[in-house]
């Protein structure tokens, strides 16, 4: 029964738009500094609703006036936790909270939200929880990303080339949240300087080979983004994760 649980999985879509004339979500999640900012705000409202990494962001595109989320849900308690959270409106004024601290502009306005899943349009049926559930996981992942799929030879170039003088950063993170053996310290200064006169892809790249080679199937492509993400380098974990097409 535990195993059928966990294999429960749905997506939905959730629409934000700023009910105000002014700068509109898609034109500020354009410019690449706001953008950060949005997706840590949308990942720290999610987390005050849900928990801690129980909730993924898959995609986050444009249209002319919403900023449209792709949330995938792995497991059906988690869902059911973001659908009361969105109910009663401890989402929307978390998420409303954030983006007013963000960008503290009243041209913005107030934000209004809309979740659908495939064409079922669950603002109208919000009150029907199990019914809710039913179309969130009738909407599968459309997308090839899988947030647990291990880490693989383009990824590897990719981080080798992008993360430049953070290398250090992302790696001490990797072992915070891995406890990875291969990463104790003094691994990553000594990697440093055995390396130093190659460059800092090198660097980079000897480094996240110590873990793949370490973790096997452990080293996953979530790992590196959840490291990236504490760095502050969101372009880096959505080239890994095809999240930097911003239109439809």
């Amino acid at each position: 029964m535990a195993d059928s649980i966990d294999e429960w999985v749905g997506c939905a879509y959730l629409f934000l738009q700023a009910t105000l004339e002014g700068d509109s979500l898609p034109t500020l999640y354009s410019h690449p500094h706001h953008r950060f900012k949005i997706y840590q705000a949308l990942k720290t409202a999610l987390t005050d609703s849900v928990g801690f990494n129980r909730v993924d962001i898959l995609k986050i595109q444009c249209s002319d006036n919403d900023l449209i989320v792709q949330l995938k849900f792995c497991k059906k308690e988690n869902c059911r936790k973001f659908l009361q959270s969105y109910k009663n409106g401890n989402f929307h004024r978390a998420l409303q909270l954030i983006i007013n601290s963000c960008f503290p502009m009243p041209s913005l306005g107030l934000l209004k939200t809309e979740l659908r899943a495939g064409a079922d349009k669950l603002d109208s049926i919000i009150q029907e929880e199990e019914r809710c559930l039913e179309s969130i996981s009738r909407e599968k992942v459309d997308s090839p990303f899988q947030a647990n799929r291990k880490i693989n030879p383009d990824d590897h170039q990719t981080f080798a080339k992008l993360v430049s003088k953070k290398w250090k950063q992302v790696g001490r993170s990797l072992y915070l949240q891995t406890k990875c053996r291969a990463l104790r310290d003094p691994f990553i200064d000594n990697l440093a300087v055995e390396y130093e006169r190659d460059g800092l892809y090198e660097q980079a790249y000897q480094l996240l080979r110590r873990f793949i080679d370490s973790e096997g199937k452990k080293a996953t492509i979530q790992c590196l983004v959840a490291a990236l993400e504490d760095n502050g380098l969101i372009n880096i974990a959505e080239e890994l994760l095809g999240l930097h097409q911003s239109d439809l």
